[in-house]
């Protein structure tokens, strides 16, 4: 069960609190409705997930069509790795094109009932030659003739010709996980952790699976009813396929709704974590929380400079309590725990962006 495979992945994300899943959607290369319009995929994922932990995953559909697989890499020994593979092979792909040839034939066309029992000899003919005139060798001279069984096949079987082309599409059909994750790390090397990974290109990418509309997409944006939010890839004329959302699964959350915003938090947490445990044995006085104090907010202002923060100035992106009286008691000393509050504005993206216009009439 994949669901019960995401529900522990996002109990793990937020146990450690110092990463994300990038999900996807079963059967996410078909239409959202199937089955006469019984069955909701996104409905049936949504439903599926749960409902903790759901900053810590953001989710895509639909899946995508590449082109990482080159057509020639999709040749006979692929197919077939010993004699009586391939002839089952072959039995199997032209017995199939001999019934549809029949069951293709309109009665119509046909002049004498014995029509139909040509066709079929005819067919049969066929299968039988193909079947004695394709030659094997063994294994250890498989891998040299090869290439000219393709060929062959190629340029005389249409079946084998439909096959390898059904064969490298299957292969090419991906789902987009892996390539938002290549995403998200050429967004953060780029630009930043805190810029969205949305509105970014996807390479090698013939199209997504399904093609959604303005409309579709806004409720994959936001959901009335459970508030998850799914992420569309969509096609545009004259731009291509795009990461078209940014959002994590927690859609109803002011907080956690966006993708950068739960990423750069987890960044800033983890590096403040770690640069602390330099100061894990130090005396817990007022020397200490100084100079605390002021690493963190040298730290805050490098990425309030980078454009990290919100914020005219460094105080109002961001703000650095820790002391006795402030953020700790006597109690907190003497069990040995130094308390620290970071206050953080930081940068949300612009995802509508509205633009009045006013036009100025002619004076008479």
């Amino acid at each position: 069960d994949c669901y019960e495979l995401y529900r522990d992945v996002l109990g793990h994300c937020a146990k450690i609190q110092s990463r994300i899943a990038i999900l996807d959607i079963q059967d996410g290369y078909k239409n959202r409705i199937q089955d006469g319009g019984q069955e909701d995929i996104i409905t049936r994922f949504r439903e599926a997930i749960g409902s903790e932990n759901l900053s810590y995953a953001a989710v895509y559909y639909p899946w995508l069509e590449t082109n990482i697989t080159d057509k020639k890499d999709v040749c006979f020994d692929c197919l077939a790795m010993d004699k009586n593979e391939f002839e089952a092979l072959l039995r199997e792909t032209t017995a199939q094109e001999f019934f549809e040839a029949i069951i293709k034939t309109p009665v119509s066309e046909t002049e004498e009932p014995s029509d139909i029992h040509e066709i079929a000899d005819d067919q049969e003919n066929q299968v039988r030659t193909a079947e004695e005139q394709i030659p094997f060798v063994d294994l250890n001279g498989f891998e040299i003739t090869a290439e000219h069984y393709h060929l062959g096949l190629l340029a005389t079987s249409p079946t084998y010709s439909k096959l390898i082309d059904e064969l490298w599409s299957t292969i090419n059909l991906l789902p987009p996980s892996s390539a938002m994750a290549g995403i998200y790390t050429a967004v953060d090397n780029d630009r930043g952790v805190w810029k969205s990974p949305a509105n970014i290109s996807v390479a090698n990418v013939i199209k997504p699976t399904v093609n959604i509309t303005h409309d579709e997409q806004e409720n994959l944006n936001v959901d009335a009813v459970s508030g998850k939010s799914i992420n569309a890839i969509r096609t545009f004329p004259g731009v291509g396929t795009m990461v078209w959302g940014g959002r994590t699964l927690d859609g109803n959350s002011l907080d956690w709704r966006y993708i950068n915003v739960r990423r750069t938090m987890i960044m800033l947490e983890q590096s403040i974590k770690l640069a602390l445990r330099a100061y894990v044995f130090e005396p817990n006085d007022a020397n200490t929380w100084v100079t605390v104090k002021s690493m963190i907010v040298n730290f805050l202002t490098q990425k309030w400079n980078q454009g990290a923060l919100a914020g005219a100035t460094p105080e109002d992106a961001f703000g650095v309590q820790v002391g006795l009286g402030t953020t700790m008691t006597s109690s907190d000393i003497l069990e040995g725990r130094m308390l620290i509050v970071v206050n953080l504005a930081i940068v949300r993206p612009a995802e509508f962006i509205v633009v009045s216009f006013e036009q100025e009439m002619q004076k008479s």
